[in-house]
């Protein structure tokens, strides 16, 4: 298995991860409570986007997609499918590109360096 494909499993693995955790979230949150926190859901939109996509199907499938239920099993089994393939199309972009920048801040670093040793 190539390297790439190596990194796209993983960041796929980190994809679905995130979806897991929304929906065990669901599971332990209280909706009727007036201390109901908005933010933790901004967080859900910034790291699974395709989340977006259980509020038209929970509202198609309004009474078979409470939690718990096999549509709101099969509706983010969706999202996290879609989360794992936009996770393992974008990441390992992202973090190609991380490691560029870092390795070539090194370089500049020990350029730097040696001029100042007078290398």
């Amino acid at each position: 298995m190539s390297k790439q494909t190596r990194l796209r499993l993983v960041f796929a693995g980190i994809g679905l991860a995130v979806t897991g955790a929304v929906v065990v979230y669901q599971f332990f949150i209280d909706y009727s409570s007036p201390h109901f926190l908005i933010w933790p859901w901004i967080l859900v939109l910034i790291f699974c986007p395709p989340s977006v996509l259980s509020i038209p199907l929970s509202i198609l499938f309004l009474d078979a997609a409470e939690t718990g239920e096999p549509m709101f099993n099969a509706i983010w089994a969706l999202v996290g499918l879609l989360n794992a393939a936009l996770y393992a199309g974008v990441g390992p972009a992202v973090w190609v590109q991380l490691r560029k920048t870092r390795v070539e801040s090194n370089t500049r670093l020990k350029r730097v360096a040696a001029e100042r040793r007078g290398d």
